[in-house]
């Protein structure tokens, strides 16, 4: 589109801003405040309010570069010769403004330079380069392109609603400042069909990257606008900055209740114990979810309810507690316990499942001192897991007959064994005890001739290729001389074993 087909087709219909536009912009937004002054002719200019006054012979003669202030506008200025270097100082502004025509909401985004070359008030070059119409059945956008490097110059219409990223150096020699003008903005926007939009809230999200963004998507989902004039604020405060509902709000429902996926009475009993303008997404979608029983309780209780469902992996906590009792119940026998931590009641419901204890009798299910209940549940849950880790270490231990120069060779056999040696030698091998149970890895201790009770080198060796992993001393320390020619011996050793089937590991 020419410059000339943008002006007769979209330009001609753009209202005019609002009167106190440059007003505000000169008073607010130009950063030079300057009080240019002529020797010869002993005249003072400011160029914030332009106001000329006479001064004395020589009254300005030693001013230039320091501050003095305007007598008819009190601004404080730097004072400059009117006839030194004055071409230097200029300013590139962003500015955008608001307009409407009954239904449309016009948003224009002017370039605008100023330069301080005249002896008079600042000189303002203003150019359009964005405009947004946005209404209940479109939004457009056209941006202006100035192809410097083809000698072309167009107006673009765009799908995306996304303002302008400023010009980049070395093609932009000043820094450009951003403005939004809002000056009446409630009433321009009342006068389009984005009226429902008006107030703190537009006010509050005037940022330049994001206010058109905000308002065309007003525009485009009703359901937003629904939650606004609804009670729920945050739930469509929360979409338009981006978070993702995960499927709580329905963002192309008709109604309240369809955006909501509930029926009409909850949604009145949240307005009601005045939750809705503060629920968000995540509590939401755990309130849909939960039985009509559960809704009553947390909406009596909501407070208590929100804490635990925002509390570390909320969600796989609630369902192991709603998978044996009632959010009522369990909110009752909270509040006699000395420690109201969801995560410890549910690990002491997952570790009595695990040993099999029966949850339908009450004494178990709400223990008279959960800590302690938790305790020794943990306790059993670590033997028995143990146990059974222990067993299976015995079946894929390897014992080997092995000594030299001083050093011996243990097969670890049990948990136990892995755990004495991590303590002593202040290393991991704590944590390889289900590897070694499932065979994947065989440990074994080095240990001196004469103290074979002693920790002193952990090694691990795979069990199919007979090659040591790693051999480590305390606090992971490396190998000494001798214990690098113990382990090789060692490795040639296990090696032959295989080779002979005598370590009973299979490929």
């Amino acid at each position: 589109m020419t410059k000339e087909e943008f002006i007769r087709d979209v330009g001609s219909r753009i209202p005019p801003a609002h009167p106190d536009t440059e007003w505000h912009f000169r008073e607010e937004c130009i950063r030079g405040k300057f009080l240019l002054y002529d020797g010869k002719k002993n005249k003072c200019v400011c160029t914030n309010c332009g106001y000329e006054f006479d001064i004395a012979p020589g009254e300005y003669s030693r001013m230039h570069g320091l501050q003095d202030i305007c007598p008819s506008c009190d601004t404080q200025a730097i004072c400059l010769s009117a006839g030194r270097g004055r071409k230097c100082y200029e300013e590139q502004h962003r500015l955008l403004t608001f307009a409407a025509d009954g239904k449309s909401l016009w948003v224009v985004s002017h370039d605008i330079l100023v330069r301080f070359e005249d002896f008079a008030r600042a000189q303002l070059y203003k150019y359009i380069n964005e405009v947004f119409e946005i209404n209940a059945d479109e939004q457009r956008h056209w941006r202006y392109k100035d192809g410097w490097y083809s000698g072309s110059q167009f107006w673009e219409e765009l799908k995306s609603l996304n303002v302008a990223p400023l010009p980049a150096a070395p093609y932009c020699m000043s820094k450009y400042t951003m403005h939004i003008f809002t000056e009446g903005i409630d009433e321009i926007i009342s006068n389009s069909d984005c009226r429902y939009l008006a107030g703190e809230d537009l006010r509050r999200r005037m940022e330049w990257s994001s206010v058109v963004t905000w308002i065309a998507m007003q525009m485009k989902y009703p359901a937003l606008e629904l939650l606004r004039k609804g009670g729920f604020g945050r739930l469509a405060r929360d979409r338009i900055d981006g978070f993702n509902y995960q499927g709580a709000v329905n963002i192309r429902g008709k109604s309240i209740e369809k955006s909501l996926r509930l029926p009409k009475k909850w949604v009145t009993a949240l307005r009601k114990a005045g939750i809705s303008e503060d629920i968000n997404s995540t509590e939401l979608r755990a309130f849909q979810k939960a039985s009509e029983k559960d809704r009553k309780f947390i909406v009596e209780n909501f407070e208590a309810w929100a804490d635990l469902l925002h509390s570390y992996r909320a969600e796989g906590y609630i369902h192991i507690i709603e998978g044996v009792t009632t959010l009522e119940k369990y909110y009752k026998y909270m509040t006699g316990q000395s420690r109201k931590d969801a995560v410890l009641y549910a690990d002491y419901i997952r570790n009595a499942k695990a040993l099999g204890w029966d949850l339908r009798r009450k004494r178990i299910l709400f223990p008279d001192d959960l800590v302690a209940a938790h305790d020794e549940a943990m306790e059993l849950y670590e033997a028995q897991k143990n146990s059974l880790i222990d067993k299976q270490i015995r079946e894929h231990a390897v014992d080997v007959d092995y000594k030299n120069n001083g050093l011996v060779i243990l097969c670890a056999k049990s948990q136990g064994d892995l755990n004495k040696e991590s303590e002593v030698l202040h290393h991991c091998v704590r944590t390889y005890g289900e590897r070694v149970a499932s065979g994947q890895a065989l440990i074994y201790f080095v240990r001196k001739a004469d103290e074979v009770m002693m920790p002193y080198y952990t090694l691990e060796i795979d069990p199919l290729t007979g090659v040591v992993v790693q051999c480590r001393g305390s606090h992971n320390c490396s190998m000494t001389p001798e214990v690098e020619a113990f382990r090789k011996g060692f490795e040639k050793h296990f090696q032959k074993m295989i080779k002979e089937g005598k370590t009973c590991q299979t490929a």
